[in-house]
């Protein structure tokens, strides 16, 4: 069974999900950042508590692509000159990417801190300013190396990705991490993660996550 839930094919789509919270995130945020009005603090923890947890999930996400995707390809590929090149081309996206990340969770906390107008700009335009080399560096991944990875990295390593990804979520609101990814997922691809999770997460989702999640959503996006 585990081979199942673990294919690489399977585990690619997952992938996939992930990148689409992060596009489908950062592409908002002008319109949620810039449609906090000061002083709306309850808004404002609502739009603040969604891209923290959006910047902590890159921040993971990356440090697990690298130690169990990245660093296993580079070994498995390093003859292969075409392919080292695009392992290459990662390093500078991933460059890129980390510089912006780091404004971003700068002006994150700024703004937390003091959800004025004033900060709120810098926030909205450094959250669309790290989609830009986000968005080269996730097209890149999918185009080039997820296919690569899909042959030369094991179902077993997939599973170890799954089960480091599982344990990174945070503790204070999984169920938020847990949610944003699924709405990304196709009903058979959250099917089988379900499935995948160990019985006291699918348990806690199933009791009370989903729901916590839905009343989130709903004063994220209202109506």
């Amino acid at each position: 069974m585990s081979e199942v839930l673990d294919a690489p094919a399977h585990a690619i789509r997952d992938v996939l999900a992930v990148h689409d919270v992060f596009r489908t995130a950062l592409a908002a945020a002008p319109q949620l950042v810039g449609g906090v009005q000061t002083p709306d603090s309850d808004r404002a923890a609502v739009v603040a508590m969604y891209y923290a947890h959006i910047l902590a999930l890159l921040h993971v996400h990356h440090d697990l692509e690298e130690e169990y995707l990245w660093g296993r390809l580079r070994a498995r590929l390093s003859p292969d000159p075409t392919s080292s090149d695009s392992t290459r081309l990662l390093v500078d996206h991933q460059d890129a990417v980390g510089a912006a990340l780091e404004a971003a969770d700068d002006c994150l906390d700024s703004w937390t801190e003091e959800p004025s107008i004033y900060r709120g700009v810098p926030l909205a335009v450094a959250l669309s300013a790290l989609l830009v080399p986000l968005s080269d560096q996730l097209q890149h991944e999918e185009e080039h190396l997820l296919p690569l990875a899909e042959d030369l990295v094991s179902a077993a390593e997939w599973a170890e990705l799954r089960t480091a990804a599982l344990a990174a979520i945070p503790d204070a609101q999984p169920w938020l991490v847990f949610g944003l990814v699924q709405d990304e997922m196709t009903p058979e691809q959250r099917k089988r993660l379900l499935a995948a999770v160990p019985t006291s997460a699918r348990q806690s989702w199933q009791d009370s996550g989903q729901e916590r999640f839905a009343r989130f959503i709903s004063r994220l996006w209202p109506m």
